[in-house]
């Protein structure tokens, strides 16, 4: 479980399906972004990647991202 404000990013091969060994987080844009193109680079895998932003909404009971 993310904490609100965490950026959480996923990871997709070239057919669009998503790689769950690569799912991680960061606590910003810029270090979500950076972190997608390094991992982008890194592994042959990866073709795309989406950042998604965990926000608290008051009027959940749980609040945060599974």
């Amino acid at each position: 479980m993310s904490e609100t404000g965490d950026y959480i990013i996923e990871f997709f091969d070239r057919y669009g399906r998503q790689l769950k060994d690569f799912k991680t987080s960061a606590s910003g844009l810029n270090m979500a972004t950076a972190t997608g193109e390094i991992l982008l680079s890194e592994h042959a895998v990866i073709k795309s990647f989406k950042i998604t932003r965990i926000i608290y909404n008051s009027l959940d009971k749980g609040g945060g991202y599974d």
